[in-house]
């Protein structure tokens, strides 16, 4: 059974994806089914505060949660060029993933994108 501070943040992250979120599709490039999921989406033309930038081509980033996306850090890992397709306002963009990190509890991940 999980600790109260993991039920409730997998809750707030969950209420905010569905809120927020985008849809976003996988096909893993071994092959395999496709996997979907809401996840969190940065765009890399946001302003940063400390810097004011307009542009960081390497803050294209989407967040998603376990058990969304099983296997995608382990291929990316492996080098292996995975693309993800994720449904924004002005439809479906494709994007190869770059990296993809943990977070400190180990169900949330980040992935860095580049359009492809």
């Amino acid at each position: 059974m999980a600790n109260l501070f993991d039920s409730l943040q997998e809750k707030a992250f969950d209420v905010t994806t569905n809120t927020m979120g985008y849809p976003a599709a996988w096909t893993p490039s071994a092959g395999g089914p496709q996997q979907t999921a809401k996840v969190l989406y940065n765009d890399a033309t946001e302003k940063y505060e400390l810097s004011n930038m307009d542009f960081k081509p390497e803050r294209w980033s989407m967040q998603y949660r376990y058990p969304h996306f099983i296997g995608l850090k382990q291929r990316v890992d492996e080098n292996t060029v995975e693309t993800v397709t994720i449904t924004l306002p002005g439809g479906d963009t494709d994007f190869n993933i770059r990296t993809v990190q943990t977070s400190f509890d180990g169900k949330t991940f980040t992935a860095y994108l580049q359009p492809v």
